[in-house]
């Protein structure tokens, strides 16, 4: 009987240190990725997100219309910056990290390396003070037969984001340009 209860208490000791390890390597999986994981900051961001009273600008080349709005659910904006995270498998070998350190505060910029080619992020850079991620900005370029896109995105958590877009279409002999500047109020 006390050989059966040690097997129990052996079996049960073993599967609690197993628990244990396997929930261990998953964290630490997750924080030892190899590039800025965007798609999980966002995802953290935009959690228990609020709406909030911003002011909005849109600029289409030389048009111009602002507004104040109430209830904007800005989160709804940042969460479609996640499709730009670089954080994926198949781009580990295609991007160069070059990361800039002072006392309370660094920074990283990650760059596709020479010799890849149709990257649709061509630059994300994250800036941290005391802890927090204080800007985080992204260049994009997309290109097929009908256009030429670059886009560029300036997201100041708790404060705002702007979004320029210029677009160049095969039918159309100049490039469009478009600003959206969304700044929370409160």
């Amino acid at each position: 009987m006390i050989e059966m209860i040690r097997s129990k208490f052996c079996l049960l000791a073993f599967l609690g240190i197993t628990a244990c390890g396997l929930n261990t390597e998953n964290q630490s999986n997750y924080q030892n990725a190899p590039f800025f994981d965007l798609a999980g900051y966002i995802s953290t961001y935009v959690k228990d997100s609020t709406s909030h009273k911003v002011s909005k600008t849109i600029q289409v080349d030389t048009s111009v219309e602002s507004k104040i709005l109430d209830n904007y659910p800005i989160w709804k904006d940042i969460k479609d910056f996640d499709a730009y995270d670089i954080n994926r498998p198949a781009l580990y070998d295609k991007y160069s990290i070059d990361t800039t350190f002072s006392p309370s505060a660094y920074s990283i910029i990650y760059l596709p390396k020479e010799g890849t080619k149709d990257l649709k992020v061509t630059r994300l850079q994250i800036k941290v003070e005391n802890g927090e991620v204080t800007s985080i900005q992204i260049k994009t370029s997309n290109n097929s037969f009908l256009d030429k896109v670059k886009m560029e995105i300036n997201w100041t958590p708790r404060r705002g984001y702007i979004l320029e877009r210029a677009s160049d279409k095969i039918f159309r002999d100049e490039t469009e340009l478009q600003t959206i500047e969304v700044s929370i109020i409160s």
